[in-house]
Formats: structure tokens, C-alpha cells, sequence
């Protein structure tokens, strides 16, 4: 494999060198191939390296070139060796298995070392287990936990060059040496300030991600040409937002924005809170913000984890999370589930539900019965002091998602700019008030006001299933796409089982994929492509359904698995009121 003749230096595996061995012409043939290959990737290699020291960015695509030349090469001698030799389908797969033996490991190697956008296409490629097989999936998890920091020191040097001061000590009391944090932009850290005593985050973006971001783009949109064509447009609509993200200034506008609009809305979404910004503080490059009190949808799912495993007897997480992903890797098992959601949601939200009150309940009885134990003096002085186990009360999923839902349904609708990013680890639960705080406000979409208007009708047309106004409002949102079977534009059915798959959660992925004429989820992954062509799509349709996928990822976290997880359901009533505000009439 070409693995070992790039590493190593060595001969093809024993399997190869007896497919090469095999005399006549095809022997011939793949023999001049492994040459060849040899050959060409030396030569890319060298007249890439001629230009290495002229530019920065070239430096890091022949990199990312150098790396990837081998593996493209490897990919094509398994086809060509397969189809020169008449190899089954069985042997062809051992080959490949062999492949991605080879190089599961290099995808994150190329991430660490270039970082940046890299960084944040390997998180999106690693939360998905159906775009790579296992082993590179295993080898990316670490992207969505953590990234490797940078150095206290050198984030020091950011901060002192952006507030144009000569030590952080001069605005901070105390500054954390560890972040809390690490992304692909930059890291957070923890503070005190000098002045009030109040307790900041402090984050921090790295010197080098926006000089290289705009290079590492089109380097990734060129990749993606090979994998989806349909991807690249989509994409290629995000990269204006992407770009706003690495003006801090922004996203502390952003926060502001929403803070005073959802502070306006009394009685409506006073548990939520965003973090205060110290304007006089932030620059392009740091944003400091009060500290949010609480713990993340992520932690919380973390601790609840824990109490599954303790109880159903699995030896760690790690098993148990490799269970769970290894039945849901299958696309026929991901198929059950989905179709299983209208029978299982409701029993799944009650069961949820009761046992919070059995262990609140347990905690309570424990927490007394420990108690009164160790008020005894005598018994903890013999025995020892009583520490029961408490079990982790994870907060209430379905009333939690509602507020969810509505808020963003207000940033979408009455203020025309919604976080397309609010994922589990951007949600915090402050389990001593019940405050829900959301931060990480970088990619803010915005919304024109007559766009916006057209999407609450979308939305309500979807949960009405009225094709016709689906159809009409699909045009109107910017929306184009080539159906390939027959040549037509903007098909009715099939554009209406586009809108139930983007925006009706998982019965509605069910039923679009059954109009489509797909068989089942893994059909939409390798025969998309084959049946539409995108030809216009606006960057905020894309972004919208990124903001209910991650709430979806939410819902499901706090054991929300029915209506809350169909976003156009969710998002109806936030859209009826919209549309009453600005005096149209909908129907009931």
C-alpha cells in the first residue's frame, strides 16, 4: 500500500504483491502503476516544495498536497487493481479495510498541525458517523472535546498587544494559566478583574487562523467538488459569516443585541441570560464577558452518562458510547429509530419525566437518611461518616426545549438575527435558579424583514403539508434546484420533500426520503448527487437548518424525543405571533 511506500519505504502487503505478481498484461499494468504513482507524487511533491519558501499559503497547501498525494494515490491503485483483476466485492473491501488501517490517522494529524478552519470541518466531520468509517471518526473525537491550547504564555502576548498594555496583570487580578477551552479560532480562559472584582471569561483568538482562513476555504471547497458537488455551493454561501467570526467586536454586539431585545420580552424569557460584555475591554482579537453561572447541556449530559453506566453494569463511558454509535452506524438501525420516534416519543418524554421525581425523590430520602446518621455523633465516630451517592436530576426536557424553541424562534422572527450555532456546549443550566444562559453569539445570521416574513410562512405551510405554498415560498426564499430524473426545476413533490427533510425533524426525514424515492438513509448519502443539482440556495436557509439541527442534538440530550424534535412544529407559534405583529392573519 502506498502507506508503507511512503513511510516506510517498504514493499506493497503480501495480498498485493500477489495480485501484481500474477503475470500477463495486468500484471503489467499495475505494476506500471505503482511507478507511476511513485513517480508523479515525487514530482508533485518537488515542484510544490519549489515554491514552499515564496508564500505562506502555498506552504501550507503543498502540505496538506504532500500529505494527501499518497492516500489519493493508494485509493486509485485499489480501484484500478480491482477492476484490472476482476476482484469481488468481498476482496475489495478487505483491501479497503487495509487502507484505512493505513491512514485513519492522518486526517487529525493534518488538522493539528494547520489548525484553524481545519480544526472546525474535522469537529462537523467527526459528530457524523455515516460521512467516515469508524476509525477516522474514533481518531477525530478528541476535536469535540478538545483542541490542543496554545501556551499560556503566547496568549498573554495576544492580550497585551490587543489592550495595548505592557502585563495582564494591569486589568486582571487573577488570570487562569489552563484555558477552560479550545476551538478552531481560539481558546478560553478565565479571569478576575482588577477593578470590580468581577469574575470574566476571557477568550482569545489565535495569531495566524483569519490570514490563513480564506487559502484553507477554497482548498476545502476543492476537496468537497470530489465528494458532494451539491456541498460546495452551500458551503461557498457561509463563507461571509465564517469571516465575521473572527471580529470579536462583532459577536460583542451581537450579545448586546440580544440581551436587550430578550430583556425587553418581560414575563417571556426571563430565565434567559447572555453574558455582559466589558465593551471597554474587548477588541478585535479578545472578547471579555461576565461569567455565566451554570453547567453546559454537554456536562450535564456527561454526568447523566455516568449514572447509565453505573446502572446498566457497562465497564465505562467509552464502551457505551461505542455501543450506542456501532447500532446507529448502521443506516438500517438509524432507519428503526427514526421510524420508531412517533410510537416511542411520548413513553420516552414520560419516562423521562418520572424518573426525575424518583431521583429527586432518592436524593431526598438519601440526603436525610445520611443526615440523621451522621447526627448521631457516635455512629460516624465507630463507623464512619455517611456520604450517599447522589444520582444526577437532569433538568426538565420538554419544558426546556419549549423555551429553547421560543427564544430562537424570536431571534428568527421578531429580531431578525439568530445564533446558528447553539449546540449543547453553547447552553448553560444554572440548576440553582433554573437560569438558561447562551453564549457564543460569532455566527449571527441576519434576516431581512420581508425574507424572515416568507420563512414563518414556510414554516407553517410545512406543518400544514401544503405542497403548493411550500413550493411557492421555496422560490420566494431564493431556493433553486435542478431535479435530474425528469429535467425539472422546482418539482412540487420533490421540493416539498426537500422542506420536510430540512425542517420536518425526523418523521418528516421519513416521509421526504420516501417521496424522493429513496430507500433509505444511507440512499440519500450515495445517490443525492445523482438526483438533484443545487443551483441557488441562500446562506441563510443553510445556516437556519444548522440552528435546528443543533437544537435537535439538544432536545435529544434531555430526553426530548417527539414534537420537540420537529422544527417545524417548534417554530410555529413564534412564527403565528411574527406574522400577527406585523397585522397579517393566520389561520388556527
Amino acid at each position: 500500500m502506498f502507506a508503507r511506500l511512503f513511510r516506510q519505504g517498504t514493499a506493497l502487503k503480501a495480498p498485493a504483491r500477489r495480485a501484481v505478481s500474477t503475470g500477463g498484461d495486468g500484471g503489467k499494468t499495475i505494476r506500471g502503476a505503482r511507478i507511476f504513482g511513485r513517480v508523479a507524487s515525487l514530482l508533485a511533491v518537488s515542484s510544490l516544495g519549489a515554491y514552499t519558501y515564496q508564500n505562506e499559503h502555498i506552504q501550507r497547501t503543498s502540505y496538506l498536497a504532500t500529505k494527501l498525494a499518497p492516500v489519493v494515490l493508494s485509493y486509485y491503485y485499489i480501484k484500478l487493481k480491482t477492476s484490472a483483476f476482476g476482484l469481488s466485492r468481498e476482496e475489495e473491501r478487505e483491501m479497503m479495510k487495509d487502507f484505512h488501517n493505513d491512514w485513519y490517522a492522518l486526517p487529525l494529524e493534518i488538522i493539528l498541525h494547520l489548525r484553524g478552519f481545519y480544526v472546525k470541518a474535522g469537529q462537523v466531520v467527526s459528530s457524523n458517523p455515516n460521512i467516515l468509517p469508524e476509525q477516522y471518526i474514533k481518531s477525530l473525537r478528541v476535536l469535540q472535546k478538545d483542541v490542543p491550547p496554545l501556551p499560556s504564555s503566547e496568549i498573554r502576548k495576544i492580550i497585551e498587544k490587543e489592550m495595548g498594555i505592557d502585563d495582564v496583570d494591569e486589568v486582571f487580578e487573577s488570570f487562569s494559566e489552563k484555558p477552560i477551552g479550545a476551538a478552531s479560532i481560539g481558546q478560553v480562559h478565565t479571569g478576575t478583574l482588577k477593578d470590580t472584582g468581577k469574575e470574566v471569561v476571557v477568550k482569545v483568538q489565535y495569531p495566524e487562523v483569519e490570514r490563513f482562513f480564506s487559502v484553507d476555504f477554497r482548498t476545502t471547497l476543492f476537496i468537497l467538488g470530489f465528494i458532494n458537488e451539491n456541498m460546495v455551493e452551500i458551503v461557498k454561501g457561509i463563507q461571509d459569516n465564517f469571516m465575521k467570526e473572527f471580529d470579536y467586536n462583532r459577536e460583542a454586539d451581537n450579545l448586546k443585541l440580544m440581551e436587550d431585545h430578550i430583556e425587553a420580552k418581560a414575563g417571556m424569557f426571563d430565565n434567559v441570560v447572555f453574558p455582559k460584555v466589558k465593551r471597554e475591554l474587548c477588541t478585535r482579537k479578545v472578547l471579555v464577558m461576565e461569567k455565566i453561572e451554570g453547567e453546559t447541556i454537554t456536562e450535564m449530559g456527561e454526568r447523566l452518562l455516568e449514572d447509565v453506566v453505573r446502572v446498566g453494569g457497562f465497564k465505562n463511558k467509552t464502551e457505551f458510547r461505542d455501543r450506542v454509535k456501532k447500532s446507529l452506524r448502521n443506516p438500517d438501525k438509524q432507519q428503526e429509530f427514526i421510524e420508531s420516534y412517533g410510537k416511542l416519543s411520548g413513553a420516552l418524554e414520560k419516562a423521562v419525566g418520572f424518573s426525575r421525581v424518583l431521583l429527586s425523590l432518592r436524593n431526598s430520602i438519601y440526603g436525610l437518611c445520611g443526615g440523621a446518621y451522621n447526627s448521631t455523633i457516635i455512629l460516624p465516630y465507630f463507623f464512619g461518616k455517611a456520604e450517599p451517592k447522589m444520582f444526577f436530576v437532569p433538568p426538565n426536557g420538554p419544558s426546556l426545549m419549549r423555551l429553547l424553541w421560543d427564544v430562537h424562534g424570536y431571534q428568527i422572527f421578531n429580531i431578525g438575527a439568530f445564533n446558528s450555532d447553539p449546540h449543547s456546549g453553547n447552553i448553560l443550566i444554572d440548576s440553582s435558579n433554573g437560569a438558561v444562559g447562551l453564549i457564543d453569539y460569532g455566527q449571527v445570521a441576519f434576516l431581512e424583514e420581508e425574507w424572515r416574513a416568507n420563512f414563518a410562512r414556510y414554516i407553517i405551510a410545512i406543518d400544514d403539508e401544503n405542497k403548493a405554498e411550500v413550493h411557492r415560498l421555496w422560490g420566494a426564499l431564493g431556493n433553486k434546484f435542478l431535479w435530474k430524473v425528469t429535467g425539472e426545476i422546482n418539482p412540487v413533490d420533490e421540493t416539498f420533500a426537500c422542506a420536510l427533510c430540512h425542517f420536518g425533524g425526523p418523521p418528516g426525514i421519513m416521509k421526504g426520503i420516501k417521496m424522493l424515492n429513496f430507500n433509505s438513509i444511507k440512499d440519500i448519502g450515495s445517490s443525492l448527487n445523482d438526483k438533484i443539482k443545487i443551483i441557488d440556495c441562500r446562506p441563510e436557509y443553510g445556516m437556519l437548518q444548522r440552528c435546528c439541527f443543533c437544537l435537535l442534538g439538544v432536545a435529544q440530550q434531555v430526553g426530548v424525543f417527539g414534537q420537540g424534535t420537529v422544527p417545524c412544529k417548534m417554530l410555529r407559534p413564534a412564527a403565528e405571533r411574527y406574522l400577527t405583529s406585523i397585522g397579517e392573519m393566520v389561520k388556527g
